[in-house]
């Protein structure tokens, strides 16, 4: 592969991973928060007595969808860091630093960030999921 040709494919995946990084938070943001919803309109219209045993379930669904959407607002302030220190990182290169600080922490945070709020928003359904299972017993 030519050099130009490496160029070329090289910019249309950095293209296509910040595409599809700006499309992750998006939908973890409305399915988190779509989970809210739907959790409250179960409760009011389909079991509007939930089981006691039940409604921890229904708490931690919440604080999880809650804590994943706080994480992945903190992630996009991190990322747009990180995006400036890549920045720096560029410009020290450029004026030739002999040893430029390759290190880039708020980077860092915020794929770590992405993997907490993936993490919270997979228990918060899995919970919210049990919940609604555990309340449906006897209806049709």
């Amino acid at each position: 592969m030519d050099d130009q040709s490496y160029e070329q494919e090289r910019k249309a995946s950095l293209d296509a991973e910040y595409s599809d990084a700006e499309h992750y938070d998006k939908w973890l943001i409305t399915l988190s928060s779509g989970g809210f919803g739907v959790s409250i309109a179960f409760i009011r219209y389909i079991a509007p007595h939930p089981t006691s045993a039940s409604k921890w379930f229904l708490v931690t669904a919440w604080v999880s969808l809650l804590l994943s959407i706080m994480s992945t607002m903190a992630s996009l302030q991190f990322s747009q860091s990180g995006f400036r220190r890549y920045r720096d990182i560029l410009d020290q290169m450029k004026r030739g630093n002999a040893e430029p600080d390759h290190r880039n922490l708020p980077a860092s945070t915020a794929k770590i960030l992405n993997w907490i709020s993936l993490v919270l928003f997979f228990v918060g359904a899995a919970m919210l999921a049990t919940f609604s299972f555990l309340n449906l017993g006897g209806k049709t």
